[in-house]
């Protein structure tokens, strides 16, 4: 698969039977999680008095945004806590406008977001789309950076991976969960650049004083990649794309070129990953509530196989055919009920409450 198709990838959108907004559920549930944790950080960071004159927007700007509804649940909590800290102030009356950017990539369905938009929100709302690997905004201009649920999916995936000549080469496999370790290195070296490019990017765009919000799946610290639960989905997947493969269905080919771009960090790494880049203070660190459900309940298994398939569509599309994919889902709802399963550790979001500090 080329890598122009992974720069363009994005949720599934409109409003269909298997579109993210229909099935965006269990990340919804971050949201609720992080409400309080948020407005702790807000209460104690910011300093209103004096920084936001008039015509001085509070601008906020919610990375990987997707269509909704989270996003909005998102950047409404943000705005409610920012109010909530000027009431607590006595500053009612100098309450500023707010500005809200949504980003995702340039083929997000942002029609669907912005048709989504309520009728009397309390911002002004525009679409930036782009790379959050990279620059979006003009320096020192960004208030509040959010970004739930983006951060493991990849830019790319690696070229030592497609290379056939290359001990990393991912022969027969489509995610990195079991594979050897050069493969799973290729893959930690990546999500270490992409973190790096993520931080460099927002360090230029956030004011000094100003937040982010991050909250990453990640793995346990200490927990091996072919233990996370995850990864064990992901390679149930893999085993129905091979399985085609055998019978003819996908070409062997099709798949050596085929990857899923995402990878698990541990909340370690992302500590080490910040603290290296020096630009951020890390203000707190907690984990967000993310349950599974039962993997013994069909209804958990079918909500499971509904949200992946709303992540992962558009790529197994684009590289097997519409006919093809459809396949492998029914297949991989079957594979699900492997008792394999049971005894995996699930991934974790965590929430990295982070501080642009005053160091260049």
């Amino acid at each position: 698969m080329a890598n122009e198709v992974i720069s363009n990838h994005t949720m599934t959108g409109g409003d269909g039977r298997h579109s993210y907004l229909k099935n965006s559920v269990m990340q919804g549930q971050v949201v609720d999680h992080i409400k309080g944790l948020v407005e702790e950080m807000v209460a104690k960071t910011v300093n209103f008095h004096g920084s936001y004159p008039p015509g001085r927007s509070f601008r906020i700007a919610d990375m990987g945004c997707s269509v909704g509804p989270n996003t909005l649940r998102t950047v409404e909590m943000i705005v409610e806590a920012v109010e909530k800290k000027y009431r607590a102030e006595g500053l009612t009356d100098r309450l500023p406008e707010f500005h809200v950017f949504f980003n995702d990539r340039p083929a997000n369905d942002f029609n669907t977001l912005f048709r989504s938009l309520p009728s009397e929100k309390k911002y002004f709302a525009a679409g930036v789309p782009g790379s959050f690997r990279g620059r979006l905004f003009p320096g020192k201009f960004i208030d509040f950076v959010n970004c739930t649920y983006a951060l493991h999916w990849l830019s790319e995936i690696p070229k030592p991976v497609l290379n056939r000549q290359s001990p990393a080469f991912s022969k027969d496999k489509i995610h990195y969960g079991i594979a050897n370790q050069e493969v799973i290195d290729a893959f930690e070296m990546q999500f270490h650049d992409d973190m790096n490019k993520f931080l460099d990017a927002r360090s230029q765009e956030v004011v000094a004083g100003g937040m982010m919000a991050l909250t990453i799946r990640l793995r346990p610290d200490g927990t091996s990649h072919h233990r996370v639960l995850e990864n064990r989905f992901l390679d149930l997947l893999g085993s129905c794309v091979l399985d085609m493969v055998k019978k003819g269905t996908i070409s062997e080919a099709k798949l050596d070129e085929f990857n899923l771009p995402m990878y698990f960090g541990t909340p370690r790494q992302i500590e080490s990953i910040v603290m290296q880049d020096g630009r951020f203070d890390i203000e707190k660190i907690d984990k967000v509530m993310h349950p599974e459900g039962n993997l013994a309940d069909p209804r958990t298994l079918d909500q499971l196989v509904a949200s992946w398939r709303a992540g992962l569509e558009g790529l197994l599309v684009a590289q097997f055919g519409q006919e093809a994919a459809e396949e492998i889902f029914r297949s991989w709802r079957v594979r699900l009920e492997d008792p394999w399963l049971l005894d995996a550790e699930s991934a974790i979001g965590v929430l990295f409450l982070l501080k642009r500090n005053d160091v260049n």
